[in-house]
């Protein structure tokens, strides 16, 4: 079977039990994925903690801005600093200035919940390292634009 798999194929899971993690790191390690495997959930702390599974996985905070009380760059640096390769916003908490600020940390920008074109096409316009659809079809029309 994992013969079959496409190691180039990203794959971003959101964590909702943190102690799941272990069982899918234990998971990707059998199939050779992990360099393409990230994990999400909202609390910072958790992510980072999953940094001890394995070097290679790829740790992302999901959150929104009303939830980052220390401020912005303080949540960029805090990322950087416990190895968390980036942050997942919904696409209204997104702008311009916010992926810069967080590429300067080294922290990749994802966001979450673009349906529309215009919105998936404003995102990358921006710099967002990655964006999540339900429309795949859309993904797809915009990134052959670009």
């Amino acid at each position: 079977m994992p013969e079959l798999l496409d190691r180039s194929v990203h794959l971003c899971l959101d964590v909702k039990d943190p102690n799941a993690a272990d069982s899918v790191v234990a998971l990707a390690k059998y199939f050779d994925v992990t360099s393409t495997l990230w994990l999400a959930h909202s609390e910072t702390a958790t992510v980072a903690a999953w940094r001890k599974l394995d070097d290679a996985i790829h740790l992302l905070n999901s959150t929104r801005l009303t939830r980052i009380t220390e401020g912005l760059e303080r949540r960029a640096a805090d990322l950087a600093e416990a190895k968390i390769d980036g942050i997942n916003l919904q696409i209204s908490d997104w702008s311009g200035g916010l992926c810069t600020l967080f590429h300067r940390f080294g922290v990749e920008c994802f966001a979450w919940d673009a349906q529309q074109e215009r919105e998936i096409d404003r995102l990358l316009g921006f710099g967002a390292d990655a964006v999540f659809s339900d429309h795949v079809d859309r993904l797809v029309a915009v990134a052959q634009k670009q």
